[in-house]
């Protein structure tokens, strides 16, 4: 399977009826800040009244730990999700000068990955009629839940990021809205 790149011009575009979406998750969404929580906002709620200095205290090997996931938390200026065979997802998060490909395994079935001797991310994904819901683990053992869903209508995706830590329960969630493009037509961000 291959996913073509192409460039989308930055002028508004009218909107196109609901009725001409399809049911699934699967095609080329762009971002829709206005109606997404802002990242930076949300981190800093979270902070808000916590004792964020570093310390002494800390050691170096603490201070570059694993990151608890292996996307941004920084929303993708596009996304495009593609069916692989029956039990495959691929999700393609295109930001301004990356393109980051993953494909799950969408079968509900734990699976493991050896990130680096000893450290293994967990990573169970699966297909609901209405969506995508993928729980990822690190070797810290923080969990994020991605879950990817229809709004009603077929004209918006709605992606829910939530990350929590296992031992404080500190949960930060991330609500992103993607609008649905023509399914012809893939992403170059602006």
């Amino acid at each position: 399977m291959s996913i073509v790149v192409a460039q989308i011009a930055g002028e508004e575009k009218p909107a196109m009826s609901d009725s001409f979406f399809p049911t699934g998750v699967v095609g080329a969404w762009r971002f829709n800040a206005a109606e997404s929580d802002d990242v930076l906002t949300k981190i800093g709620e979270l902070l808000k009244g916590r004792d964020v200095a570093p310390t002494e205290e800390k050691s170096d090997a603490k201070q570059f730990e694993q990151p608890a996931v292996s996307i941004s938390l920084f929303a993708p200026d596009a996304l495009i999700l593609a069916n692989g065979d029956a039990d495959e997802m691929t999700i393609n998060e295109i930001f301004k000068s990356v393109i980051e490909t993953r494909t799950v395994s969408v079968d509900g079935t734990l699976r493991e990955y050896e990130i680096y001797p000893g450290a293994k991310l967990a990573i169970t994904a699966i297909r609901k009629t209405d969506g995508l819901s993928i729980e990822t683990v690190s070797p810290r053992g923080n969990k994020m839940t991605e879950t990817f869903r229809l709004a009603p209508g077929g004209a918006k995706l709605i992606v829910v990021v939530r990350v929590e830590h296992p031992s404080t329960r500190e949960v930060l969630n991330l609500r992103r809205v993607y609008d649905r493009e023509p399914t012809d037509i893939s992403f170059v961000p602006e």
